[in-house]
């Protein structure tokens, strides 16, 4: 038996029990890709939104109202993509979705880039040690490649730009598989929130700057790298944190945004969140309950503009 015809009949195995064996494959994935496939949708560059917490994801009124942005929601099963946006779709791994799942939404959304997993070194998100996300992670970008071969993936979104678990990512895939990671680009969040000041914009740079130079180094610096949430978290009452004055986030939106625009490191970025609802969060995009822009929402729409004018290079 073949190596491709093993890691054949080990897919339809999987497709066929619409679940997922953590255990050690008999032989590493192959997912090349066979020629002569039309290319795959354009990776979203510059600004985009990261909805959450909200019943309906985002909605096509929402979105509009910040121009031409990019986005994603955690609904991958339920919600249509919306017009005029770029949309990356995000499986959790604590989603419980099936191999069958899986496979016929990716062939009904030829083309699209897709987010596996979220932030699964977050104890309060996916919560998976390297070893299993790698585990699930391969398998699953397995599946979305036999049904899609044009589909793009992304790592999971790290919390806090750890290189240190992006590295034991790829060595226990290595391990598992033979081979690194089957991605297309990495996908990492940053927020300030484990250290004393949560608008340090210094400390923002210096995290994206650290993981790029680890992209280099782990032989993965020719893949873009997308910053899948950044914001202000806290400071409107959620967690016991004290009100923070919407000047400094504002700020602080500045700074980084206008540093991520010049840097040329990341391709993309989304801020997180339209609307948090009851969880409080700061930094939202919307008024509590309705669809009027905040002071965040208003500034971002501004930013979006001015970027959507400039000419490219």
């Amino acid at each position: 038996m073949t190596r491709r015809t093993a890691v054949l009949l080990a897919l339809a195995l999987l497709l066929a029990t619409g679940g997922y064996a953590l255990g050690r494959l008999t032989a590493p994935l192959d997912t090349g890709r066979p020629p002569g496939l039309p290319a795959r949708a354009a990776l979203p560059q510059g600004y985009g939104v990261a909805a959450g917490f909200d019943a309906a994801g985002a909605r096509p009124a929402d979105l509009d109202r910040f121009g031409p942005v990019w986005y994603y929601d955690y609904r991958f099963r339920t919600t249509d993509d919306q017009p005029g946006h770029s949309r990356l779709l995000l499986i959790e791994a604590r989603s419980q979705a099936t191999a069958g799942e899986i496979a016929a939404l990716a062939r009904t959304r030829p083309g699209h880039w897709w987010i596996l997993g979220n932030e699964p070194n977050d104890p309060h998100q996916d919560n998976l040690p390297a070893a299993d996300y790698a585990r699930w992670f391969a398998r699953t970008a397995a599946v979305l490649r036999a049904a899609d071969p044009t589909a793009g993936i992304l790592s999971a979104g790290i919390a806090n730009a750890d290189t240190a678990w992006a590295q034991a990512f790829v060595a226990a895939t290595v391990a598992w598989t033979g081979a690194p990671p089957d991605l297309d680009g990495w996908n990492i969040h940053n927020y300030l929130l484990d250290g004393p000041d949560p608008y340090d914009t210094a400390r923002f740079q210096a995290r994206i700057l650290t993981f790029h130079d680890w992209m280099v180094g782990a032989g993965q610096g020719g893949k873009p790298l997308v910053l899948g949430e950044w914001g202000v978290l806290y400071g409107r009452g959620c967690c016991g944190r004290p009100l923070d004055p919407v000047e400094r986030g504002l700020a602080y939106m500045d700074t980084t945004a206008d540093w991520l625009e010049s840097s040329g490191l990341v391709t993309a970025w989304a801020w997180f969140t339209l609307r948090s609802g009851g969880q409080q969060f700061n930094g939202d995009l919307l008024q509590p309950d309705t669809s009027a822009l905040s002071a965040f929402g208003d500034h971002y729409r501004a930013r979006v503009a001015a970027y959507a004018a400039r000419p490219r290079r």
